[in-house]
């Protein structure tokens, strides 16, 4: 039993020989190991700390018992189904679960004993990998933990093989198994250390093969692009993309990459994909002047004339025209010209009606997906139709900048203004991931921070500070609450004009990598982007976010509820809707929002806890709603 693993620190209260039992730890015991993982509730542990209050501090014995739980996972070597269990209560006994310094230096240690145990045999099977992957991101492990061990373990293997395939590509396919199990480590990790090994073997080896006429074999690519991280790339070359419809032509030279049913051409100003359903007319051509292998086709978007070309072999020309002229990688006939074509000018534009197919429609479901996630939220309408804008404007430039047409370069920085508890963070972190679904930003995640997060105690430190902070959202969003306080209206403040300088240089300097959200009260705000000149040129774009009305706050409250498994009665939700109204009409300019609804829903479960307690046989309804008789007005 768990209660019997515990230390008697955990057991045991008082002082020799008065000590006494713990009684909420021991009920917390027995709730955890008597309670499936996805029956587990928040509202369950708040109950027992109301049930056992004379033993508080509470929030000091869940970390004491969360210690625990990080030791015994080490000691059985954070093993699967130990690691999927104990990680659960974990997130239940502190929602936001955020490692100390101590539970990642335990986690590192077993991340080295699990990357020992995965390559012992030579090859890191799927369940090695997914609890690889599970302890990295419970214990937020980054690549800067995780290349040394990489390194010690999967390198002694791995390294001869990528060798011996970068070599004369002659490899057996289990070999070629471990290799890609390998890259497909790399990319849950996050790592991209060893892309350039990866390319050549995957090269040589599908060389190989195609001198063989066997079928190619592929691997995984950290690309930036989150609808491919799941997807085998079997071909990497250099290509030039061309092209023209009337007097417009378009000229990039860039990567591509070859799947199984698309190809993503990749250059520092044009991200584009292609398929069988997006150009018609696919021919294969043989250059003159060099004897090159490229081919033609016709854009079905906007009947363009277009051209692939300057692939480094004959495989991966064979592949490309696989995919646009069959749909993949399906054994079809290669119409090889039997004569040089001379380069000419491009073909007119064919007659005829087409289907017409947006670009990048195949990845456009990360974007429309972050979209519905956020017009999902409630109320918000302003903030709502203002990310929609934002994302049609992104979209219809980069559609321009792709028809050979100019574009406008689109402010992305951004001011969210309002009250707490309306949603910014929420918003924010939202937006990150839409500005990466748009392909704008590489990883799309969100860095927050405040004031203290950026201000050091001595002078010359806080730039070192802020740097570093900028460093790491390199890439996705840096997120700067209560952004007014680095320009307080007492007087000058030396440290918080040294964080704003470090800022705003680097927002120039990495302006392709790094978008900047600050956040606070509407006015501080105000103040704030106009008391630096350099703020407000690049602070453009303001997002106001309003208090919620007394509907929504009742909206928020019942989503609450139903997330932890409650619900509420008709009478209590009139009462509520009243009470609402109420706070809503006295509200200043720091009322809560959904801070106070959060409040009022861990009263109603603390409430309605002790109301059950009372009962002998409460039934599944009386366990699951929320009565008028859990209302207890302050």
């Amino acid at each position: 039993m768990l209660w019997e693993r515990l230390p008697t620190s955990l057991q045991k209260q008082g002082m020799w020989p008065w000590l006494t039992e713990r009684a909420f730890v021991r009920d917390l015991c027995g709730y955890l190991e008597q309670t499936g993982s996805e029956d587990i509730s928040v509202g369950a542990v708040l109950a027992l700390e109301q049930k056992h209050g004379n033993e508080a501090p509470h929030g000091r014995i869940k970390r004491l018992f969360m210690d625990f739980l990080v030791s015994q996972m080490a000691e059985q070597g954070f093993a699967s189904e130990v690691l999927d269990q104990y990680g659960s209560w974990l997130e239940l006994l502190e929602p936001s679960y955020t490692p100390s310094l101590e539970d990642q230096r335990k986690a590192i240690q077993g991340m080295g004993q699990l990357l020992s145990n995965a390559y012992a045999d030579g090859c890191a099977d799927a369940s090695e990998i997914k609890n690889i992957q599970n302890l990295a991101l419970t214990f937020e492990l980054q690549g800067d933990n995780l290349q040394p061990l990489i390194q010690q373990y999967a390198e002694p293997v791995l390294g001869p093989l990528l060798q011996a395939a970068a070599g004369d590509g002659k490899i057996e396919l289990t070999q070629w198994k471990a290799i890609s199990d390998y890259s497909l480590l790399l990319q849950i990790l996050g790592l991209t250390s060893d892309r350039d090994r990866l390319v050549k073997a995957l090269q040589r080896v599908n060389l190989h093969r195609a001198s063989r006429n066997e079928d190619p074999v592929g691997l995984y690519l950290t690309l930036g692009f989150k609808t491919f991280e799941l997807d085998l790339v079997y071909g990497v070359s250099p290509a030039r993309w061309h092209r023209a419809k009337g007097r417009s032509k378009e000229t990039a030279d860039g990567m591509l990459y070859i799947y199984a049913r698309q190809l993503l051409f990749v250059s520092p100003g044009l991200v584009l994909l292609l398929d069988s359903n997006k150009v018609k007319d696919v021919e294969a051509n043989l250059y003159a002047v060099d004897h090159s292998y490229f081919l033609t086709m016709t854009v079905l978007e906007d009947g363009a004339e277009a051209s692939l070309r300057g692939l480094l072999e004959r495989v991966w020309f064979d592949q490309c025209y696989k995919i646009l002229r069959a749909g993949g990688l399906d054994p079809v006939s290669m119409p090889v010209p039997d004569s040089p074509a001379q380069e000419s000018k491009p073909k007119q534009a064919r007659s005829g009606k087409s289907a017409s197919t947006s670009q990048g429609s195949s990845s456009a479901s990360g974007w429309e997906e972050a979209l519905a996630e956020l017009n999902t939220l409630v109320g918000l309408d302003t903030v709502k139709s203002e990310i929609n804008n934002l994302a049609n404007l992104v979209r219809m430039q980069q559609r321009r900048a792709e028809a050979g047409l100019k574009s406008v370069q689109v402010g992305l920085h951004a001011v969210f203004t309002g009250a707490p508890g309306t949603g910014k963070t929420t918003v924010a972190r939202l937006y990150a991931r839409l500005l990466k679904e748009l392909g704008l930003l590489a990883k799309g995640h969100l860095v927050e921070v405040d004031r203290s997060g950026l201000v050091a105690g001595y002078s010359g430190q806080t730039a070192i500070k802020t740097d570093a902070v900028i460093t790491k959202a390199l890439d996705g969003v840096l997120f700067i609450d209560e952004a007014y306080s680095l320009t307080p209206e007492s007087g000058e403040d030396h440290y918080g004009d040294e964080a704003i300088q470090v800022l705003l240089k680097r927002m120039e300097d990495e302006r392709q990598r790094l978008v900047v959200v600050v956040a606070g009260y509407t006015q501080d705000m105000e103040r704030f982007v106009g008391s630096n000149p350099g703020l407000a040129s690049r602070f453009t774009r303001t997002v106001s976010f309003p208090n919620y009305d007394p509907a929504q706050l009742l909206l928020i409250l019942e989503r609450m509820a139903t997330s932890n498994q409650y619900s509420v009665e008709p009478d209590l939700r009139e009462i509520l809707l009243e009470h609402f109204a109420r706070i809503c009409a006295a509200a200043k300019e720091d009322f809560g929002n959904a801070r106070v609804v959060r409040n009022l829903f861990e009263q109603l479960v603390l409430a309605h806890s002790n109301r059950l307690a009372t009962m002998n046989q409460p039934s599944k309804e009386d366990l699951t709603t929320f009565t008028s008789e859990d209302w207890q007005p302050n």
